[in-house]
Formats: structure tokens, sequence, C-alpha cells
């Protein structure tokens, strides 16, 4: 039987990655969060589409050629004359979150064809990003709708994955999330994340929080998340659900070469695995125990270890894990 198809919807654009120390030879990546993320659901199995605007330049040639290889479809994606969207990326040391310079203004990431945005009709499980598109109109209300209207019909992940620059303040992106919260089942977030959301607090605290409807002292209800997924870095994952707390940590080292889409190929992977499973509802979400939360972990953090083995955005295939 066909497993479910995964849709990533949100931005597309080209890392820009110094090849050496002297700023001079750069190497041009695909990249954007909820891109990466299709890429690394595709390459794991799962049938899989990217839904974004696309440009009809060299990058964007680059972007649907990089998609086709990984068995990603980019069929329903609108194609504009605009430029595809950059970003200059600066890897901080050993697991650091590396740091992104995003050149924004007039493309793709900002453009008006978000409006030509329509889930296909076989989706099962929906991935956003609020990297970019959801933070920046005309897409981000676009994209609200979207999730509005696949809200009881798929399963809807949701990686707030803030940037900072592009945010527009942490007090306007806390109000966006607060939003989105009341529209997806799962979260997926990385410590770095909860650090810039909510300095301080203990990540576990923060995920019971979220779970937890106002008012509602038993919990459950479905205007907040279902699942919190936490990212570690080299410390692994755990996550919060009605399983209970299940954290894993990795059972090798992993020679870092960059961090660049790591946290993309865990949410790929998790993305991969509900599918796998036919995890397309809270109904379905809800059945997960903590042996199949466990297992879905540890094959998530594994293959976000091998993409930090390699340079850019480079998930793993099925074949590798």
């Amino acid at each position: 039987m066909t497993s479910p198809r995964v849709v990533c919807c949100g931005e597309a654009l080209v890392d820009l990655i110094a090849a050496d120390d002297s700023g001079r030879t750069w190497h041009a990546a695909p990249g954007g969060s909820p891109y990466n993320a299709a890429v690394a659901a595709g390459r794991l199995g799962a049938p899989t589409s990217f839904l974004g605007v696309l440009s009809d330049d060299r990058f964007g040639q680059l972007l649907r050629e990089h998609l086709d290889e990984s068995h990603v479809s980019w069929r329903t994606c609108p194609i504009t004359t605009e430029p595809t969207t950059l970003a200059v990326v600066t890897q901080g040391p050993d697991d650091a979150e590396p740091a992104f310079a995003f050149h924004v203004a007039g493309t793709t990431t900002v453009s008006a064809r978000t409006i030509d945005l329509h889930l296909p009709a076989d989706t099962g499980v929906l991935h956003v990003s609020g990297s970019m598109a959801l933070v920046l109109e005309p897409a981000a209300s676009r994209i609200e709708a979207l999730l509005a209207a696949a809200r009881h019909r798929t399963l809807v992940h949701l990686d707030p994955n803030p940037r900072p620059s592009v945010a527009g303040g942490r007090q306007r992106y806390l109000a966006r999330l607060d939003r989105w919260l009341g529209l997806v089942d799962v979260v997926k977030l990385s410590a770095a994340d909860i650090e810039w959301l909510e300095p301080g607090v203990d990540p576990i605290d923060l995920a019971h929080r979220w779970l937890q409807p106002t008012g509602d002292e038993q919990g459950g209800g479905d205007d907040v998340p279902a699942a919190i997924v936490i990212t570690r870095g080299a410390r692994g994952a755990a996550v919060v659900c009605a399983a209970g707390v299940i954290e894993v940590v990795p059972d090798r080292e992993v020679d870092v070469v960059d961090t660049v889409g790591a946290g993309d190929t865990f949410a790929g992977a998790m993305l991969a695995a509900f599918a796998a499973h036919g995890v397309t509802d809270r109904t379905a979400l809800a059945g997960l125990d903590e042996h199949w939360w466990h297992t879905a972990l540890t094959f998530a953090v594994e293959a976000a270890g091998i993409a930090c083995s390699r340079v850019g955005a480079d998930p793993p295939w099925r074949r590798e894990l």
C-alpha cells in the first residue's frame, strides 16, 4: 500500500557557503528549511511534494533539479521570473547553530505568486516552517490559510525555526507562534530555538506548557499541539506526548563538517516515519507508544548526524541508515 503523501510548504532558496577561509570562493547549495525537509523525506522513501514559489533563473533550475534527483515532486509549484532567494551561511563552532544573512527583497520568498499555492488532494502529512515564508507577507497569510484548511484533514507538523533577522522582533514572532500552535498537531524545535523564544526556560517544561490548553487542567484539547519534539544537537532528542517523555541519545559520535540542514533533515525523517506508519491524524498520533517514538527519534537523530558530516543541507538516502 502506498504511504500517505508528505507535503512541505514554504521557501526554497540557495545557501552560499564559504568553500575556504578566504571568502572568495563559495559553494551554492539548495536550501530553505521546508525545502530541505522535503528533500530528506523524499530520500528516505516517503511520497513527497514541495510546495512553494520557484524561480525560472539558474538557481531555480538548480532547486528543481535537486528535487527531481531526491524523488520530490514540484509540479504544483508556481514558477516566477523573480530571482531566487539567497542566504549567506556562516558556520559556528562545533555543533553550534549556523548564522544566516538573507537576501529576500524582490525574490521568490515574498512573491505574490504564493496566492497560487494549493495542497495536493492526497496530502497526508503537511509540514511548514516558521523560518521565512510563514513570517513574510504575502506568503505568511497564504500558508496560514493552508494550515487552517488542513486542520483535522491531515497531520500538521510545524518547525518554528525562527530566523531573528527576518522574524520582525521576538514579541511579534511569539504572537504569530501562538496562532500557529492552535493549528498544528506536532511541533519540532531545537534547544537553540527555545533559548531565543524563551531564554532560560527548561525545554521539557516549555513542552508541557504548550501541550496544556488554557483553563483545562486535564489537557487533551485539539486547540494545542499533541506532541512536542525537541532536538538537542549532539545530545540527541526528546518528545513530550501522550506516551510520556521519551529521550534518545546518539549511539556514536559524528565528525561534524557543518550543521546546515541538520534540523531540517531530522524533521524530514520524522515526516517519513509518520507517513510510513499511516499517521495522518490525531487519533493515529495518540496511538503511538513509547517504543514507536524511541525508534522514530533514533532514526531521525541518525539521519541528522549523517547530514552534519557533509557540506550544506545534504540529507542521507534510506540505504545509508
